[in-house]
């Protein structure tokens, strides 16, 4: 049973979004900049193209007093979006505030965006201004295919530990094991 709670704070809370089919945005299919408890289930978002970032699902808090807590995509398909099937940008997260991030991305597949999946963790290094983050992403049994760039990764300092498990590539023009190589050399990255 799922509510939607609009908090003071601006923050959603309690969202759940089943078999939504989203196509041609200008700049994204959905966004999640703020949210607590947030399920999106058997999506289908396709041909974003625009304004960037163009990607299927965005997962970018708009500053450090934003919540980025138990995202859960469950079997989502995205679709020859201009970026991103999905980006996870937390450069803006960066803060006086320490967060602890949850993100859960289970069975997704994206066919010909540009990237599969991008996760971009931060620009600014954790200082006493900018705090670390704490928490996990896991990506489980994602498949991408025909994209340009299944995964980008940039290095993860921030403490977050990003988990993938069960990758599966359809790409002629990459190397699946140089991208898991390249992967698992990331800061608190793990591949199963």
């Amino acid at each position: 049973p799922y509510t939607t709670l609009f908090r003071s704070d601006g923050s959603s809370k309690n969202i759940r979004i089943n078999n939504a089919v989203i196509d041609f945005c200008r700049r994204n299919g959905i966004s999640i900049t703020d949210g607590d408890n947030i399920e999106i289930v058997n999506a289908f978002i396709s041909n974003t193209q625009g304004t960037m970032p163009m990607c299927g699902i965005d997962i970018e808090p708009n500053n450090n007093k934003a919540t980025i807590n138990n995202i859960h995509l469950i079997n989502t398909i995205t679709f020859n979006n201009s970026d991103a099937g999905i980006l996870i940008y937390l450069a803006s997260l960066c803060g006086i505030e320490k967060k602890d991030i949850r993100i859960t991305i289970k069975n997704h597949l994206d066919d010909s965006s540009d990237i599969g999946l991008n996760l971009i963790a931060g620009y600014k290094e954790p200082n006493k201004t900018n705090q670390s983050f704490s928490g996990k992403i896991d990506i489980i049994n994602p498949e991408w295919k025909n994209n340009r760039i299944s995964i980008s990764a940039s290095n993860n300092k921030w403490g977050t530990k990003v988990n993938f498990k069960n990758i599966e590539i359809q790409n002629s023009k990459e190397d699946i094991q140089k991208i898991k190589l390249n992967l698992s050399n990331r800061v608190n990255v793990f591949i199963k």
